[in-house]
């Protein structure tokens, strides 16, 4: 290599600082106490620009049922910290500072409540800036030079804005340097009790180390409890261009950032509970940019999970994503059309030197020109055209879906511009060329910005490909995840396997599952209740009101012992059905024009309208409206309950769950269900864990 070539591979290198992240949570027997860590590194180019986000939440309560609290402070976080407005501003300090604010709005009404105490610990990392902010409790640690900082009470490297934002303390910001470490944690008494021993390991182990003696203390130490995450900051390198002297070559580096949890909790750290329920007949990446050929392969985002004996499986788990070494040419990459040119130009330099002398040359110059010419746009049609007629009119109906959708959003009509992404995707389905490809790429990511969709993804809970179980569908409770099978065997799942809870002796049934009961429900009334506590299944007969037609439920939920159900505009409701009260009475009637789905309950009951709006009522009155922007069908159903923030609309159609904030009718986020195939039933527990049957029987799940 020349001096030249190195001082040019010198300029073009980029050096940047990327979080490697590991994450503790290890819950003790402590009760009343809840945790959660969030760790964000956005979605997509300009979500990853802003840099990522930590959240920390750590809540005890004496009382009142808040855990949701945890899962509504991180969705709003990530949410107000990568919004489309932070995206467009670029500035990570700015958007930090939004998001305080927003969360100190939303924690206003909580604070009131003074039957809990919630520890939150905030951090944004963008290049080598860090910004931190706290409410309550939190330490933040920092290892450089080998030396211990506590960076929170050291104003010497790191400044304390003055801007108090009501509840967090003031936003402390500073330079990362590379190979600083962090760890950022609750101070727990099983943690800083033991920080004479941790502090120094922190300093001079790596990571690795490091959570290998955290692992230890959780297995060893009795009611040993950490939540904390553990970063470190690295220095990497993009690769630029490689000369050798036999061709010119790129070497894309395969540069593996990984993200880990280790992930402590016991199999009955949250109770669930579901109002849901279905008429069922039971008788039957890394980005890739491309820029002149020259490629780069950009870290991928993954990570790896802890479980030490006796504690449950962890609550999510992801696996390393490893970027394939690639060696690109620089040089132009050849096509059919280029092919054929070096063809030709080998044909007329095979004829030799004197045969393109004389009249000879012009004739053949020509012909080979016309040859090209006619050949070009033919062979270039071939590589990179839209094929046959009907994949030309898929194309153009997709390509103008795309745009229409694109106009609907400037105009704010989110729900019509996601039926038209929908559609779009739809014509494209099963077409591969290079057109479509990218076409379809654009489409999907118009649609994953516009439902704000998480980059989880769903895990298999359980495989049936070798058991033969035919479920119907999947609910969830005091067993954690169960499935109905074809014959009324209710069975719940545990590390792969299943175990009988019950029978139930109905052919078709709508079955509901609520804190520790689970019901069918059989067109003829015939109402079978199983509670745990109890021997057996007690089965009850219901008297339906006059008018009422069981074989036209629109939905159907349960809210304390009392069953609700849908039929036409009218509700109705049994008093203490699930204790052997029988009679039915009309509790309310919807006057609307537009049709409606699925019910749920939270103390308030709740119907989705087909344009999009979710209706609450009370006391069978309307009481108030929201506008979501996702209309109700026969594939769609929402869910709540009563210690959720959230309403849950899942579409086995559209393979999505969406996540709307209760109180205003805001998406927080969605999950792509793609993955799993063709669905049969979604359900989403109290705690918001996803479970999703797939048309092959096998049941999977997205912890929240």
């Amino acid at each position: 290599m020349s001096a030249a070539e190195a001082l040019i591979i010198h300029f073009l290198e980029k050096i940047i600082l990327k979080p490697k992240v590991k994450e503790y949570l290890i819950k003790g027997h402590e009760p009343d106490t809840f945790f959660d860590v969030l760790v964000h590194h956005g979605t997509n180019v300009q979500e990853k620009s802003l840099g990522s986000l930590f959240v920390l939440s750590h809540l005890k309560q004496k009382e009142d049922e808040l855990v949701y609290v945890i899962s509504l402070v991180s969705s709003l976080a990530k949410r107000e910290f990568f919004s489309q407005q932070s995206a467009v501003e670029q500035n990570p300090k700015v958007a930090f500072e939004r998001t305080l604010k927003k969360l100190n709005e939303v924690l206003d009404d909580f604070f009131k409540n003074k039957s809990f105490i919630l520890n939150l610990g905030l951090a944004a990392i963008s290049a080598d800036n860090i910004y931190i902010s706290r409410l309550g409790k939190f330490k933040v640690a920092l290892a450089r030079n080998n030396e211990y900082i506590d960076i929170l009470n050291n104003i010497g490297l790191f400044n304390k804005d003055d801007k108090d934002e009501r509840q967090f303390s003031n936003i402390v910001s500073g330079k990362l340097r590379p190979n600083d470490k962090i760890f950022a944690y609750f101070p727990v008494r099983a943690v800083t009790s033991r920080e004479k021993v941790l502090n120094p390991l922190f300093v001079s182990k790596n990571q690795q180390e490091f959570s290998g003696k955290i692992a230890q203390l959780a297995s060893t130490v009795g009611n040993f409890s950490c939540c904390g995450v553990h970063i470190n900051m690295q220095e990497i390198k993009e690769i630029p261009v490689t000369f050798t002297s036999a061709s010119s070559t790129v070497s894309s580096a395969a540069v593996k950032e990984t993200k880990s949890r280790i992930n402590f909790q016991p199999k009955t750290l949250l109770s669930e509970s579901k109002n849901r329920g279905r008429l069922l007949d039971m008788s039957n990446d890394p980005e890739m940019q491309d820029n002149n050929n020259l490629k780069k392969s950009l870290p991928s985002e993954g990570g790896d999970e802890t479980v030490l004996p006796g504690f449950s499986d962890p609550v999510s788990s992801a696996q390393d994503l490893n970027v394939i070494r690639a060696e690109l040419s620089v040089t132009k990459r050849d096509n059919l059309v280029t092919l054929t040119s070096k063809g030709l130009g080998k044909l007329m330099r095979g004829l030799g030197g004197n045969s393109f002398g004389g009249s000879h040359r012009p004739k053949l110059v020509k012909l080979v020109v016309i040859a090209i010419v006619v050949m070009t746009p033919v062979i270039f049609f071939a590589s990179y055209g839209t094929g046959s007629d009907v994949t030309k009119e898929a194309y153009g109906r997709a390509s103008a879906g795309l745009e229409q959708a694109q106009n609907l959003l400037s105009q704010n009509d989110s729900k019509a511009a996601r039926a038209q992404l929908q559609a779009a995707l739809a014509e494209v389905s099963g077409v591969e060329n290079k057109k479509i490809d990218i076409l379809r790429s654009d489409i999907n990511k118009t649609l994953d910005t516009l439902d704000k969709t998480s980059d989880k993804q769903p895990e298999l809970l359980f495989n049936n490909a070798e058991k033969g179980y035919e479920f119907v569908a999947v609910s969830g409770g005091f067993q954690g995840p169960m499935a109905l099978n074809s014959d009324g065997r209710l069975v719940a799942f545990s590390a792969g396997e299943t175990s009988d809870v019950t029978i139930f002796g109905n052919s078709s049934v709508f079955l509901l599952t609520f804190s520790d009961f689970t019901i069918s429900l059989n067109v003829n009334g015939k109402l079978s209740v199983f509670n745990p506590k109890v021997s057996g299944v007690k089965n009850y007969s219901l008297t339906f009101p006059k008018g009422f037609d069981i074989n036209n439920l629109i939905g159907a939920t349960i809210y304390e012992n009392n069953l609700y159900l849908f039929s036409g505009n009218t509700i109705y409701k049994f008093t203490d059905a699930v204790l052997g009260s029988a009679k039915g009475t009309i509790w309310g009637t919807i006057e609307e024009t537009a049709s409606l789905y699925s019910l749920t309950a939270d103390g308030n009951l709740y119907t989705l309208t087909g344009d999009g709006r979710l209706i609450s009522l009370f006391r069978g009155k309307k009481e108030s409206e929201l506008n979501i922007q996702i209309g109700g069908s026969d594939t769609i159903e929402i869910i709540t309950d009563k210690n959720s923030a959230f309403v849950y609309v899942s579409d086995t159609s559209a393979k999505r769950v969406y996540v709307i904030d209760k109180s205003g009718g805001t998406l927080i986020t969605s999950y792509k269900l793609d993955v799993v195939g063709d669905i049969k039933d979604i359900f989403v527990t109290a705690t918001g864990t996803i479970v999703v049957l797939s048309a092959g029987g096998n049941v999977w799940q997205i912890m929240p």
